[in-house]
C-alpha cells in the first residue's frame, strides 16, 4: 500500500495492485478494475461494473470505448424488443452502436457516426399507442416549429425530415431515393414566371403570366426522369425549348390560354405532351 499524505498528514491510503475487484452482498454486483503494468505507463485503463451477465458498464481506454449492456427496454411502446441490448461508443467506429435480439430481427443494429446513420429494423412507433395506429419505422422525424415567413424570404418551412445532396463523381445526386414512395398529400415546387426564363433541375411546376411572347428553356443537364409541367395563363405565346436536348412533342406547337404541358426526360429526348 501507498500512503497519501497532505503537508504531513495522512489523509488515504492506496493499494497498489494490477487488478482489483470489489464486490457487494448484493448478489453478484461487483467493480473491477484493472491496470496492466505496461499500459499503465500509457495511462490504459480497465473499468467494469457489473450486476448481472445482462447488466453491465465497461470502460476500456486502452480500446478507447464504452460498454454497455443492458435489459432492452420497451421500445416506441411497443414489446417488440427482447432479449438485451449492447450500446457500444467506440472511436474505431468513430461512433455509437446499438444491437440486439428483437422479434423483428433476430440482429437488429443501429449506427450513428461521421458516415451517416443505419438502421435495419423498423420497430418504433409513428404515433403514440393511445391512437390504435401501429404503424412503425426504423427513423421517424416530427417536425413540430414555430417558424414566420419573412419579408425577404418567403420559403421558410418546417419539416419532419430534409434531404439534400450533391456529388462530386458523375452520378446522379438525390435528397432522398424510396424503392416505394407513399405519400398523403402531394406539393410541388411552383414557379410564377413572367419573362423568357431559363428552368434547372428544381423545378416542377411553372406557371407563365407574361405580357408578351417568351420562351421557356428546359433544363440544359436534366436527370433522366425529371417532370417539368408548365401552364400558359395568359393569353400570349409562350414557346418551349429543349435548350439543346431535342423536343419531342405532341401538340404541333399549338396553345391557348390555360394550355398544360408535361415534360418528361427520358434520357434522350424532352418528351412534351399537352395535357389540356
Amino acid at each position: 500500500s501507498k500512503t497519501i499524505e497532505l503537508n504531513g498528514t495522512t489523509i488515504a491510503k492506496a493499494i497498489e495492485a494490477e487488478g482489483l475487484k470489489v464486490g457487494s452482498r448484493d448478489k453478484g454486483v461487483y467493480m473491477e478494475v484493472s491496470v496492466d503494468e505496461s499500459d499503465a505507463q500509457k495511462g490504459y485503463f480497465y473499468v467494469k461494473g457489473s450486476k448481472s451477465e445482462k447488466e453491465s458498464l465497461v470502460i476500456d481506454s486502452k480500446a478507447q470505448s464504452i460498454r454497455i449492456i443492458s435489459p432492452n427496454p420497451v421500445s416506441g411502446g411497443t414489446s417488440n424488443i427482447e432479449g438485451t441490448s449492447e450500446v457500444v461508443i467506440s472511436s474505431k467506429s468513430g461512433g455509437i452502436k446499438v444491437s440486439g435480439k428483437t422479434r423483428i430481427r433476430s440482429s437488429s443494429i443501429t449506427t450513428i457516426s461521421n458516415s451517416g446513420i443505419f438502421s435495419n429494423t423498423a420497430g418504433q412507433r409513428i404515433y403514440s399507442a393511445v391512437t390504435g395506429d401501429a404503424s412503425m419505422a426504423s427513423i421517424i422525424g416530427l417536425g413540430y416549429g414555430n417558424v414566420d415567413n419573412e419579408d425577404k424570404w418567403d420559403d421558410n418551412f418546417v419539416a419532419g425530415v430534409f434531404g439534400t445532396a450533391e456529388n462530386f463523381g458523375s452520378a446522379a445526386a438525390f435528397g432522398g431515393y424510396f424503392h416505394k414512395l407513399y405519400a398523403k398529400g402531394l406539393y410541388l415546387r411552383v414557379r410564377r414566371i413572367h419573362e423568357t426564363t431559363t428552368l434547372d433541375r428544381e423545378d416542377c411546376y411553372v406557371s407563365c403570366y407574361n405580357d408578351a411572347k417568351i420562351i421557356v428553356y428546359l433544363p440544359r443537364s436534366p436527370y433522366e426522369g425529371q417532370v417539368i409541367y408548365i401552364r400558359r395563363m395568359t393569353f400570349k405565346a409562350v414557346a418551349i425549348d429543349g435548350n439543346g436536348k431535342e423536343l419531342l412533342r405532341s401538340d404541333k406547337n399549338k396553345s391557348d390560354i390555360y394550355t398544360l404541358w408535361m415534360a418528361v426526360y427520358d434520357g434522350n429526348y424532352w418528351n412534351l405532351n399537352m395535357m389540356s
